[in-house]
């Protein structure tokens, strides 16, 4: 397990606990394990630590859901609307890595997410409420490129990204599939980086190794439950789980 001789038996299980927990999340609703991580994770583990040693196994994760559904994914939308943006942001995360106040900035991202999850929540009220309108391609772009800025700061750029892409894809399998390409490729940059700044060698390979097991969980028992959902209820969870993983990046950064 991660850094096993500072940390006790009862904290490398509950880690796996909550690594099982991401996995199960990102495979259900086709985002959501780094912040689960980085909210929950980072209790037991530095994210200096943990990111890269998670984010490989992650990466595994998001190849896997490729391959599953790769007809369902949208290539027009991600080369023209969403990578550009995307890669100029994480471009400007990844180069102000070292210089960042953290806290403050988790606790803005945060709070963005709740609100912007509050709104959406807000208009899906009504059973037979209507999906939400796709936003402007200005504001779809500032967004985006404010995404790839935390995604390549936190490894975590995810919900600003989600709350994008599930105003124009309003098809389940359609929108897990090409989130996936997504990470695919940002998370691929990620591990690239960490090899090159030496934050991956062989003690977080093994640390990835223990975390297979959870991958493993994660992908069995989010399947059956994305098979299992429908459409309406799966825009709900959606949104709910912005709302909480904003609430804990928020709220963990007030307190710590």
């Amino acid at each position: 397990m991660l850094t096993a001789a500072a940390m006790s038996v009862g904290e490398q299980v509950a880690l796996l606990l909550v690594v099982a927990l991401a996995f199960t999340v990102e495979t259900v609703v086709g985002f959501g394990a780094t912040v689960v991580v980085v909210s929950l994770g980072a209790l037991f583990v530095p994210l200096e630590q943990l990111l890269p040693t998670f984010v490989p196994v992650n990466l595994a994760l998001s190849c896997w859901l490729v391959g599953r559904n790769l007809r369902a994914v949208q290539w027009r939308l991600l080369g023209r609307r969403l990578l550009p943006a995307l890669l100029v942001g994480m471009a400007v995360g990844m180069g102000l890595l070292a210089g960042l106040p953290s806290r403050r900035m988790l606790v803005v991202f945060g709070a963005l997410v709740v609100g912007l999850s509050v709104r959406e929540l807000l208009a899906m009220r009504r059973i037979d409420a209507p999906p939400p309108a796709p936003l402007s391609r200005p504001a779809a772009a500032l967004v985006l490129t404010s995404g790839g800025v935390v995604h390549g700061v936190f490894g975590t750029g995810g919900p600003l990204i989600v709350f994008v892409l599930a105003r124009q894809l309003h098809e389940k399998g359609a929108f897990r599939a090409t989130l996936a390409v997504l990470w695919v490729l940002l998370n691929g940059l990620l591990v690239l980086g960490y090899l090159f700044n030496d934050r991956i060698d062989a003690s977080t390979l093994r640390g990835s190794a223990t975390l297979v097991v959870a991958l493993l969980f994660g992908l069995f028992v989010g399947q059956k439950v994305h098979d299992r959902v429908d459409a309406v209820r799966f825009r709900k969870g959606l949104f709910s789980m912005l709302l909480i993983a904003g609430l804990v990046l928020a709220l963990r950064s007030l307190l710590t």
